[in-house]
């Protein structure tokens, strides 16, 4: 799979695995059989109940031309398909997008996809640097692999201990977008190992975010970053927020 270097707001690049276009091929194949599993099912019902009136027929399809919009914005970038197929949606940056950017990638998939018959959006997927549809390209999203479930995240968001003493009060300063780049960049260091472009990584990721706080610290980037994930966890209520 083709891994690119994005560059979050904080300046630091993080690696991110892009989804193919098979993977989102097969995504969208899922998620129109199961649009047309819903209407196969939904119409005669509605007919038996209701007949099929005009407004009828277009409350029954009102389901399936919001579902795109409606899951990926629901559940965190992902609709059944892309659920299935381990991807989702975000940011060129890493972060989840906005519900406007949603909107923008809902709004050109029939010219994408339906009226183009997938054409225009796998040609689009095909040449451009970080995989993204024309509605990728309008919304500044594109379609990434979720990371494996066992992970340093599940570690870094358990529920602080009640006696944890906080190392960096200064973590105060930081926002959630902030421990967001120290998590990927927690996983991206456990997942790679020592190689010269995660301790590069590392290493920077340490220095942006020391600036932030003003503090000088003394440990590895892995500590440093692990302490002010736990650290941030205690003074916003133990990871309850997370």
């Amino acid at each position: 799979m083709q891994n690119v270097d994005v560059q979050t707001a904080q300046n630091v690049s993080l690696s991110v695995e892009l989804a193919g276009v098979g993977s989102r091929f097969f995504a969208s194949i899922i998620d129109y059989a199961t649009l047309a599993a819903y209407l196969i099912t939904a119409a005669p019902i509605a007919g038996f109940l209701f007949g099929m009136s005009a407004s009828v027929q277009v409350l029954v399809a009102f389901p399936a031309l919001v579902y795109f919009l409606a899951a990926e914005a629901l559940y965190d970038g992902q609709t059944v398909g892309k659920h299935v197929m381990g991807i989702r949606v975000r940011n060129l940056d890493g972060t989840a997008p906005s519900p406007g950017a949603y909107v923008i990638r809902w709004l050109l998939r029939p010219f994408d996809i339906l009226m183009t018959t997938g054409f225009v959006g796998f040609v689009s997927i095909v040449v451009t640097q970080h995989g993204q549809r024309l509605g990728d390209l309008a919304a500044g999203t594109t379609v990434v692999r979720q990371r494996k479930e066992t992970e340093i995240r599940d570690l870094a968001y358990l529920e602080t201990p009640e006696d944890h003493e906080v190392t960096y009060p200064q973590v105060a300063v930081l926002t959630d977008s902030d421990i967001q780049i120290a998590r990927d960049v927690l996983n991206t260091l456990v997942e790679e190992g020592r190689s010269l472009h995660t301790k590069t990584l590392g290493s920077r990721t340490q220095e942006v975010l020391a600036h932030v706080m003003n503090v000088q610290p003394s440990e590895s980037p892995m500590d440093f970053l692990r302490t002010i994930v736990e650290d941030y966890n205690d003074v916003h209520g133990g990871g309850a927020a997370m």
